[in-house]
């Protein structure tokens, strides 16, 4: 996609990332061709992250709002436009990828709309990397569920792997609810297992320094906290899983493979952290090269 080449240090971190594994693992059910749309769409995801969330150089913010414009282009497929950005030919080559493949529209709409919420938690984000200000509880929770990108990841896995969204359960307030608490694990433990990346590189962001700044904790009891309302998500999911014909929803072929969508990025994501690299400082590309890990 044009972003680095061999021997160049952000191929290295996209080595040592892993993002292959990553892939196979929260879709062990699609293709080899399936999986890498899947994994071309993390290293876009990762690399747009690093590169554009970053407070470093001159008018970050106005730099973010204006790829924004582009990426939006492109997903609301407006008129074709030739850019020299990497990030723009890389979302147009990945997208193009995807409408290729047969699947019920149905998750391209949401998947064009998840990437909007998106967008608007990266700005959010942004701001306070600026400002190095830690968000209140309510900012928290409001916009990282959305930064987290998984609700877009979500979206593919189901358009890749066919599932119908005949069934009521989709569209309704349980379903955004699981896809909710799927996305707050899957956040919780990014933050838990990378806080020492975000320590280092002064990221207000993650969920330890906004317990603490909220509740006025110490770092261990925060980080207790942390992992208390990370298990409480899963519980959670595990709870409306286990109760959904109770709610009127039946058990059908395309409720439990969507359930098995959520279920693969919750247990998948986090084996990753055995085997990545990625949530180490001195593996941002907008870390000091020469950032150590103790």
């Amino acid at each position: 996609m044009g972003y680095t080449g061999v021997g160049e240090r952000m191929y290295d971190c996209l080595e040592r990332a892993q993002f292959a594994w990553l892939a196979a693992a929260a879709y062990p059910y699609l293709s080899n061709a399936q999986l890498q749309i899947c994994s071309d769409f993390m290293q876009w995801f990762f690399l747009y992250d690093d590169t554009y969330i970053s407070p470093d150089g001159a008018d970050p913010l106005g730099r973010l709002l204006r790829l924004q414009n582009d990426l939006m282009q492109i997903l609301n497929l407006g008129p074709c436009f030739l850019s020299n950005n990497p990030h723009v030919r890389g979302l147009r080559d990945i997208y193009d990828r995807i409408l290729s493949c047969p699947g019920d529209p149905y998750w391209l709409k949401r998947f064009v709309s998840n990437m909007q919420g998106y967008f608007e938690a990266n700005r959010w984000v942004l701001l306070h990397r600026i400002h190095r200000t830690t968000p209140p509880m309510s900012e928290y929770t409001r916009f990282r569920w959305l930064d987290i990108g998984i609700p877009p990841s979500l979206d593919v896995g189901a358009f890749l792997s066919g599932i119908s969204s005949g069934n009521g359960y989709f569209g309704s307030s349980i379903f955004e609810e699981m896809n909710r608490t799927t996305a707050a694990a899957v956040f919780f433990t990014n933050d838990i297992l990378g806080f020492k990346k975000d320590q280092d590189l002064a990221d207000t962001t993650n969920a330890i320094f906004v317990i603490q700044r909220e509740l006025h904790l110490e770092f261990g009891r925060a980080m207790e906290l942390a992992c208390q309302f990370c298990n409480q998500e899963i519980e959670s999911f595990q709870n409306l899983a286990r109760y959904l014909p109770l709610m009127g929803f039946t058990h059908s072929d395309s409720v439990e493979s969507y359930l098995n969508v959520n279920r693969c990025w919750i247990r998948g994501h986090l084996d990753w952290y055995e085997v990545s690299r990625r949530y180490t400082a001195s593996e941002s590309i907008w870390a000091e090269p020469a950032a150590t890990v103790d």
